[in-house]
């Protein structure tokens, strides 16, 4: 079921069992004191990484949002909350 509105499509077809579709975050890579680099996406509030390289920072940010997600899905579960998708 889809429902139309201003800002957009609003689908609530989605259950929460079902697995996440790939999507782009942008995240923002910078050295950290010289001892690495820090990764931090910034659509996902909080949700940070770091590695010795770059690409280990970037490796550990995949994983860092994979996480952050599937703990706003558990805990929306957790209060009956319906995930939707909103497309603006």
């Amino acid at each position: 079921m889809s429902v139309a509105n201003n800002a957009g499509a609003i689908n609530t077809a989605n259950k929460l069992s079902q697995p996440m579709e790939a999507r782009n975050y942008h995240v923002s890579l910078k050295r950290h004191r010289g001892e690495g680099f820090v990764a931090k996406c910034i659509e996902l509030p909080g949700c940070l990484s770091e590695g010795k390289a770059k690409a280990d920072a970037l490796r550990n940010i995949q994983d860092a949002i994979r996480l952050y997600l599937e703990d706003v899905e558990a805990e929306a579960k957790q209060k009956r909350a319906r995930l939707v998708k909103v497309t603006v």
